[in-house]
């Protein structure tokens, strides 16, 4: 007889006991619970990964959006031109552009109020179009730096402290280029035309001021000279790559200012990823727990089976099935779930009226990963696998003559 034992037996006798068909009703009352369990785990899993990946996207493009990727200067401060320096940078396949820049903090006044400001001196022609600062200005306002002499462009928080309005003059004192005289060190300074301004929806907003290069230079008597060739990456996150390729030591990169930041963002990611994935552990315990009983409660029939000629092999494939029902029928539902949440997370919120406990009001940014969510599914499964082993091992040694002995 247990030659023509085949294993479709085993699959039909471990969906029986998980519940899938059949009249038990502890068995399929549990293994719901389970599915329930792994289900909830993997889909607050999805939907809180996908919320992480997207305020780090967010951060990074709003964020670096202004911070320069990577800054490659001179041996000596400040640089001049340098095609070699260029040319060795465009042949990096991810760079998108490069071009030079002066950075520098400087005082801007304005006829009501004083604060400070991070001027970029930047060449108009040069600057990218799809920089996300750039993109944000109306149609030839960026362009305007280059028609008009000493224009400034401003963050628009920046602009509203100051109570600016286009064609306003504003002044703007800057450390380099600064002389000494009789009555002390005197910055260089100029009045500058207020043309317009941006709004990225980052702390740039009220920092942040762009000059003409060639102005920025003549202020502050910097004749061709600059802080660096400023370069843009296709992903800022690229930047150890960059270093490693361009092979010299003079690049100043994102991570000196913004750096703590994205890594306080990645731990918050890790641990977050974490607690969640011991929900989806809680949840597969409970179905190694549920396997566990129901081996012992089906030790009779299992010495009976395996009088009947089942081999151990199958035994243990019976209760592995059962297992990884419970698991897949839950990781299946849970991504299910999962997924839409996060697609319009922000629509349920709305419907739930809770949308103003997040971001004031702000839409949440969710960001789904495919890689991620395939590694979320995998090791779910994976758990899944691993919780059925012992209880199936168990039911495979159980002995026919000791259990049936008081039967």
């Amino acid at each position: 007889m247990s030659s023509h034992i085949k294993n479709p037996l085993a699959l039909y006798i471990g969906l029986r006991y998980s519940g899938a068909f059949g009249n038990n009703r502890f068995a399929s009352f549990v293994s719901v619970m389970s599915m329930i369990g792994v289900c909830l785990g993997v889909a607050a899993l999805i939907v809180v990964a996908s919320v992480m990946n997207g305020l780090e996207d967010n951060m990074k493009n709003r964020v670096l959006s202004v911070v320069p990727h990577a800054v490659v200067s001179g041996e000596h401060g400040l640089t001049e031109p340098d095609e070699q320096i260029v040319g060795r940078i465009k042949k990096i396949p991810y760079v998108t552009a490069v071009a030079p820049v002066v950075d520098v903090n400087a005082i801007i006044q304005s006829s009501k109020k004083l604060g400070a400001v991070n001027i970029l001196a930047v060449n108009p022609s040069e600057y990218p179009e799809n920089d996300l600062l750039a993109s944000s200005l109306d149609n030839g306002q960026f362009n305007a730096l280059a028609r008009t002499p000493y224009g400034i462009i401003l963050g628009a928080r920046l602009a509203q402290e100051l109570d600016l309005v286009p064609g306003e003059k504003v002044r703007i004192m800057f450390p380099l280029g600064a002389r000494y005289s009789i009555t002390g060190r005197i910055p260089a300074q100029r009045l500058f035309t207020y043309i317009g301004s941006f709004y990225l929806g980052s702390e740039a907003d009220g920092s942040v001021g762009l000059i003409n290069l060639e102005d920025g230079q003549k202020v502050m008597r910097l004749g061709k000279k600059f802080s660096g060739y400023r370069v843009w990456l296709e992903d800022p996150f690229m930047i150890e790559r960059f270093i490693s390729d361009y092979g010299s030591q003079n690049v100043v990169d994102w991570r000196r200012e913004k750096g703590p930041l994205f890594q306080a963002i990645a731990m918050e990611k890790k641990m977050m990823s974490l607690m969640l994935f011991l929900i989806v552990f809680v949840a597969v315990f409970n179905i190694l727990s549920s396997l566990i009983m129901t081996v012992i409660d089906k030790t009779s029939e299992i010495a009976i089976m395996r009088t009947m000629g089942l081999k151990s092999r199958t035994v243990m494939q019976i209760f592995m099935i059962e297992g990884l029902w419970c698991g897949f029928i839950g990781t299946v539902l849970g991504t299910l779930l999962g997924l839409p949440c996060a697609l319009y997370l922000n629509q349920i919120l709305h419907f739930l009226g809770v949308a103003n406990m997040f971001l004031f009001g702000q839409p949440l940014p969710v960001l789904i990963e495919p890689l991620q969510i395939a590694i979320i599914i995998l090791s779910s499964i994976a758990l899944t696998t691993a919780a059925t082993i012992y209880p199936a091992y168990k039911a495979a040694r159980i002995l026919p003559a000791e259990a049936l002995r008081y039967e």
